[in-house]
């Protein structure tokens, strides 16, 4: 197996509690050429959708396929959305991993997009807004990761806000250290593995990286990421979690900015009819859930021209 960093997201569930990995999505290399490095990001391992493309996923516990479109921008989104902004649009970006991305739901499934339909039809704004919600999710994305991709895909949009859902996340995993040449030259020789084994490989890589850098190092890692982004977007943003975030990350968020939103939503990962019964990734109806939470927050604290249908 040539590790060409094309990649896709792991098919079967494991009892991640189990493995201390809940929340980590691993990625594998792949040649379905359904994702691809760009040459110009400073993160050694970088990946992004592979644009113009039309993905249709073969999840063997899923009654049927699901099927994303990238547009033009590789983005996970239904349509092309043009750099220029009139007077009138209101424009959102929603960054995160692979539930921002809505892996195994279809595009016009995912929360971004319920949320995009929801504000344009069921606000009536004095100043006859048009709301865009354009998704810069990634699967197996981390905080770095996740900010270059808002500074090569998200700033020339010129959004009016962002928000960054992040559903859990591992302080010890970092995709500069955890894809590093050990691990790469591991799993092309061990090729065809059992995702039990995988998760234990990368459980012992998670632990070995902690050992490495210290938890300290890895806070402050995180921290000067984020620092980036938030010097990027300023008061701009807002961070949605769920209640069963990791202590760590709730910390490293509250303070990082006294200014900056941070909103508890519905916690689909520990509410069974939420999430798909073989994974923790919101299911259609998950997806509902966090675009509704999302659109009330923003209905009562951000849009005080609008009024609801």
């Amino acid at each position: 197996m040539i590790f060409q960093m094309t990649v896709k997201i792991k098919r079967r569930f494991v009892n991640r509690k189990e493995l201390n990995v809940k929340g980590v999505y691993t990625i594998e290399t792949s040649n379905n050429n359904d994702f691809e490095v760009p040459q110009s990001s400073p993160l050694k391992y970088f990946w992004e959708p592979k644009s113009n493309n039309y993905i249709e996923e073969n999840v063997e516990w899923l009654d049927k396929n699901p099927v994303y479109t990238i547009n033009s921008d590789t983005l996970n989104e239904r349509f092309e959305y043009k750099i220029e902004k009139k007077h009138n649009i209101y424009r959102i970006l929603t960054l995160g991993d692979s539930f921002t991305y809505g892996l195994y739901v279809n595009t016009k499934e995912n929360y971004t997009e319920l949320l995009e339909e929801r504000l344009n039809s069921d606000l009536i704004c004095q100043d006859g807004l048009i709301f865009e919600v354009i998704n810069l999710g990634v699967p197996g994305y981390d905080f770095a990761y996740t900010v270059d991709r808002f500074i090569t895909r998200g700033l020339k949009y010129n959004p009016d806000l962002v928000i960054w859902l992040i559903p859990d996340y591992e302080i010890r995993k970092v995709n500069e250290f955890f894809y590093d040449d050990e691990y790469r030259n591991t799993m092309m020789k061990l090729g065809n593995i059992s995702v039990e084994k995988q998760l234990q490989i990368d459980q012992e890589k998670l632990e070995e990286i902690e050992d490495k850098y210290g938890r300290v190092f890895l806070l402050d890692y995180h921290k000067k990421k984020l620092e980036v982004f938030l010097n990027l977007v300023g008061n701009n943003a807002i961070f949605y979690i769920f209640p069963s975030l990791s202590g760590d990350v709730k910390n490293l968020l509250s303070i990082l900015n006294n200014d900056m939103s941070i909103v508890e939503i519905t916690d689909t990962i520990n509410k069974s009819d939420l999430h798909f019964t073989s994974d923790y990734h919101p299911n259609q109806k998950g997806h509902k859930q966090l675009a509704n939470d999302i659109f009330q927050n923003l209905v009562n604290n951000n849009f005080s021209g609008c009024r609801v249908r």
